[in-house]
């Protein structure tokens, strides 16, 4: 039984889903419209798994830089190379940020490397990071890295609880 209360916070949910989903695509690029809660998914999935070339067509008609809205979520698809390499090469401190993590919050990881705002603490997590963590540094981490191998292995093998000692003693 539908009651008119219920009908006024429908009325009111949709105004909200409705109003807010304006004020988003008003700061996006253009780009196709979509079903109201699918977004463009249905044109993507008819397109098969090439997507460049239904994007390359897109191109002509919305710019080199356009938004998708697949069920809910907003993406921005960059169409030339020139336009990604001004964007995420030379403008990347403009971009570089991640969304806000509330779990992190929760769990006191906000200062963890992946969960970090962009800025100066990031920066300066991502150099001690890279220093450690480079190619060229990990070579010296092989010897340690055979050692505990050797160490699990052997604690594998002798373990009676470990399932395969059960298999080798049988």
């Amino acid at each position: 039984m539908i009651t008119p209360l219920g009908v006024v916070l429908a009325f009111i949910l949709i105004f909200w889903l409705v109003r807010h989903h304006i004020q988003i695509s008003k700061n996006l690029p253009p780009g196709p419209k979509g079903l109201p809660i699918l977004g463009n998914i249905l044109q993507l999935t008819s397109t098969g798994p090439q997507l460049w070339i239904l994007f390359d067509k897109m191109r002509t008609q919305y710019g080199p830089i356009m938004s998708l809205s697949l069920a809910g979520q907003n993406f921005v698809v960059l169409n030339t190379r020139a336009t990604a390499l001004e964007l995420l090469g030379r403008r990347s401190a403009n971009y570089s940020d991640r969304p806000a993590s509330v779990v992190a919050d929760i769990l006191g990881q906000s200062t963890c490397l992946p969960f970090t705002k962009y800025g100066k603490q990031w920066q300066r997590m991502r150099r001690v990071g890279h220093a450690v963590l480079n190619a060229h540094a990990i070579a010296q981490y092989l010897p340690i890295q055979t050692d505990e191998a050797i160490t699990v292995t052997h604690k594998l093998l002798t373990d009676q609880l470990s399932p395969l000692s059960v298999k080798i003693n049988r």
